[in-house]
């Protein structure tokens, strides 16, 4: 009984290997000749396909309908307001060490400092 097991095993184990499949192209040359045998039947294929594709439209005529017909997708647009905003950073050199640090966050709109002006402690200068 069990060698008719071990039999049976050894005869499977020998049909899985020997079906192994193709043989994979090792040089420059067979991996060609594979490239050029896949083109042509990649060309045929595509003739086969084009030649049932036109087969089936001159005998379906919703087909040619449907292929007439192109989805359009509109969307209604309205009036607003265009906001850009740039955000910048540099450093300020001047002729004096001076230090500007902001009491709280936010976006600053304007500074209201010209050159020949002279700023105050007390006095912010960004508004």
């Amino acid at each position: 009984m069990k060698a008719s097991y071990l039999f049976i095993l050894l005869t499977a184990t020998l049909f899985v290997t020997s079906c192994g499949g193709e043989k994979q192209p090792n040089s420059l040359a067979e991996k060609k000749e594979a490239l050029a045998k896949l083109k042509a039947e990649a060309k045929t294929l595509t003739e086969k396909i084009t030649k049932l594709e036109t087969e089936i439209k001159a005998a379906d005529p919703s087909m040619k309908a449907a292929e007439k017909v192109l989805p359009v997708v509109t969307e209604a647009l309205q009036a607003q307001n265009f906001k850009s905003f740039i955000q910048l950073q540099g450093t300020v050199e001047t002729k004096n060490t001076a230090t500007a640090t902001p009491r709280m966050a936010g976006t600053y709109t304007t500074v209201y400092v010209s050159r020949k002006r002279q700023s105050v402690e007390s006095r912010p200068i960004v508004g």
